[in-house]
């Protein structure tokens, strides 16, 4: 028998198959979250991405978890150093490349015997980069993302970079690559202010159209990489 739980609490999600107990009244939920950055307007659930850190959590029931063995599996291989009495939280490094990782909690008594147990699938995705306007005296326009193309209709553009779903720990560290190109001449380009991640652009009067693109990556992990492009034209 398969229950599809949905739980948000903050930024987590969790959708577990818990087993029917035995003999017991005993039930367990597990709840992930990942330590990847969402801006703080964000109000959906943390993403997992390669080479990020994840934590789930075992929600138990009629019973207290300090008193219970829990036994963790992750893609069907055995975590002992990470189980035992009253451990309900694991916490774990993703794989550096997309995938899907199954996680298993069995929980049992101090006699050793089966109570219940639950599973969770965990998918990951790529981070993304989205751009917003941003002004000097109202900060970032967070109701609406910039569109792919846009006709500027004032002297300059703010843009602020928000990358969504990389690993928090690695923030300061991540690489922003801006490159501006006009008449088919490509500049780097480079920024002080918010890490990096706000760009101040001119209304160029001798070209109908900038293109603008952003590379952001985490040098400590491959896969943690993203574009992002937007064309600027001109009134």
């Amino acid at each position: 028998m398969k229950i599809i739980n949905l739980i948000i609490i903050g930024l987590v999600l969790g959708v577990t198959t818990p087993a029917l107990a035995q003999s017991s009244n005993l039930t367990v939920d597990l709840l992930w979250s990942a330590e990847t950055y969402q801006p703080p307007f964000y109000r959906g659930h943390s993403q997992a991405v390669p080479g990020s850190e994840v934590k789930v959590v075992a929600m138990v029931s009629g019973g207290s978890a300090a008193n219970l063995n829990f036994t963790w599996q992750k893609d069907d291989k055995s975590l002992p150093a990470l189980s035992g009495r009253g451990r309900s939280n694991l916490t774990f490094q993703t794989a550096p490349s997309l995938a899907r990782h199954q996680i298993k909690v069995t929980i049992s008594d101090q006699g050793g015997r089966r109570l219940t147990d639950a599973r969770v699938d965990i998918n990951l995705v790529l981070p993304q980069v989205i751009f917003y306007a941003s002004a000097p005296l109202v900060g970032p326009r967070y109701q609406q993302a910039l569109a792919s193309s846009l006709r500027l209709d004032q002297s300059s553009l703010s843009i602020l970079a928000e990358p969504f779903n990389f690993s928090r720990s690695a923030l300061n560290q991540l690489v922003y690559n801006w490159t501006v190109t006009q008449d088919g001449h490509k500049q780097v380009v480079s920024s002080p202010f918010w890490g990096g991640r706000l760009m101040t652009f001119e209304a160029a009067g001798a070209f109908d159209q900038t293109e603008i693109n952003l590379a952001v990556k985490n040098p400590a992990a491959i896969r943690q990489a993203a574009e992002k492009k937007i064309a600027l034209h001109y009134d």
